[in-house]
Order: C-alpha cells, then sequence, then structure tokens
C-alpha cells in the first residue's frame, strides 16, 4: 500500500481525530474510506439512492416560508 502525507488545518484534524475516537476505528482507515467516497464514479443519485422516498416534508408553510415567497419577484 502506498504512503501519502496530508496537511490538514486544525479544524479538520480534530475532526478526524474525533471520529477516530468515536468509531474506534484508526485515523487513516477514515481518511481511506472518505477518499473512496470522494473519487467513486458513481453519481450522488447511485451513492445516495437507497434513502430515496424517505424523505416527508411538512405540507403546511411556514411563516417565514410565505413571507419570503411573498417577497420573492421571480415566483
Amino acid at each position: 500500500m502506498k504512503s501519502l502525507t496530508v496537511r490538514l488545518d486544525a479544524r479538520q484534524a480534530r475532526a478526524l481525530a474525533e471520529a477516530s475516537r468515536e468509531t474506534g476505528r484508526p485515523v487513516s482507515d477514515i481518511v481511506r474510506e472518505a477518499l473512496e467516497v470522494a473519487l467513486s464514479p458513481d453519481t450522488i443519485g447511485v451513492r445516495a439512492g437507497h434513502v430515496r422516498g424517505r424523505l416527508r416534508l411538512l405540507t403546511r408553510r411556514a411563516g417565514w416560508q410565505a413571507s419570503l415567497r411573498a417577497r420573492n419577484v421571480r415566483t
């Protein structure tokens, strides 16, 4: 397996260390998995197909949505 050095900012390093602690997996495994997903030739539709049709939207519009729609000149 080939080795790679990556520079992370402080926020990224903290997030990666936290993910490692929470999952009990080595940092290298988490990075390898993230790279695999990022470099996958599959579209987001293929990768997220298992959640298709599971989102339930509210039928009633919240007050801020209605006021925003009323001010939107494009509708």
